[in-house]
């Protein structure tokens, strides 16, 4: 009998070296970066074409409810008409330098901040973190202009 189990403690080595591959995979699958950034309260802008023959392409709105975290209930800012979007339709706004923005992905994600400065060379802009002393340079997909009632 313990010949077997010794065998059998082997044959368990390799699955302990794959179960000790998993974690940077389950790293991966947790970054901070997510597929999904909608948010509740920000200003969106329509990017496709075919929406409504294009009566809404570049066009912006605020999202008023996520739906699975890939859709969103959008009030659009000069006809307000309700829409629902997907995000694969739409994209962030970024606002003016010191305009309100949330943070949509990231790190960061759901902390809201106020715009220093952009890089147009990167493609990044600089957040001062409310409530906070840091200043964070984030990619533009990942923050987004806040919606000011």
């Amino acid at each position: 009998e313990p010949v077997p189990s010794t065998s059998g403690s082997k044959r368990t080595q390799p699955d302990s070296v794959e179960e000790s591959s998993e974690p940077p995979k389950k790293k991966a699958k947790t970054s901070p970066v997510r597929p999904y950034w909608l948010h509740e309260g920000i200003v969106i802008k329509v990017v496709v074409k075919s929406l409504a023959s294009g009566k809404y392409y570049k066009q912006k709105g605020v999202v008023t409810k996520v739906i699975k975290k890939y859709a969103a209930k959008v009030k659009m800012i000069k006809s307000g008409d309700a829409l629902l979007l997907d995000q694969e339709h739409v994209e962030t706004v970024i606002p003016a330098i010191g305009g309100k923005v949330l943070v949509v992905n990231g790190e960061h994600h759901g902390k809201e901040g106020t715009l220093k400065e952009l890089n147009i060379d990167s493609f990044t802009g600089t957040i001062q973190l409310k409530d906070s002393e840091e200043t964070i340079s984030l990619p533009y997909e990942h923050f987004c202009k806040t919606h000011v009632k």
